[in-house]
């Protein structure tokens, strides 16, 4: 579902496509898959050539602790300071250390990107890009005041050289709906005041 698909009605899409009016959701032959990691392991499972997860157990358990740590400590953040819940200072109090961590993980796995595994993109990539994306969207949204500098990635090359890849990567680009019109959502869900 798409923001766009929304004026169709909530109620519609609870009742035909995911009750609890999440996105994303796929359709294969009548069959309702919810839930974005879920349905990238799916993509993996019907299309194993891809190779989005790795044959390497401790390289899989570190994209889904990755792509776990990146929601529980990133974006779990980014909602509230819109919200005005808490205030930039202290999503930044929260945010920063997780993105440094998020180096950390990244420089495990390769000491230079693009992608989570360096030059293998993977299910990490596809689950965390959209996230970078409206994280970056947000921030150049409110550059002029300052917001959202995050002093995590602009001294750690290989985490901005991470969040970059992502979101420059074709597929990611051809599927992204556009910084302005989450923006746009943003502005008009939240009335965001910092």
């Amino acid at each position: 579902m798409s923001p766009q698909s929304k004026s169709l009605g909530l109620a519609m899409y609870a009742v035909k496509v995911n009750p609890e009016s999440k996105v994303p959701a796929l359709d294969i032959d009548g069959k309702i898959i919810t839930e974005s990691l879920v349905i990238i392991e799916l993509i993996n499972d019907l299309f194993p050539e891809k190779n989005l997860l790795p044959k390497d157990p401790f390289q899989r358990a570190q994209i889904r602790f990755a792509t776990e740590f990146f929601a529980s400590k990133v974006w779990s953040q980014f909602f509230p300071v819109l919200q005005a819940k808490i205030t930039k200072e202290e999503f930044l109090e929260q945010v920063e250390p997780a993105l440094t961590r998020l180096n950390g993980l990244l420089l495990e796995q390769s000491q230079t990107g693009p992608y989570f595994l360096g030059d293998q993109f993977s299910l990490a990539d596809i689950a965390l890009g959209p996230f970078v994306a409206r994280i970056l969207a947000t921030a150049s949204l409110f550059e002029k005041e300052n917001l959202f500098q995050f002093n995590a990635v602009k001294q750690n090359p290989r985490l901005a050289e991470f969040f970059k890849g992502v979101v420059s990567r074709p597929s990611f680009k051809d599927t992204y709906l556009g910084d302005q019109l989450f923006i746009d959502l943003i502005n008009k869900r939240f009335s965001p005041k910092f």
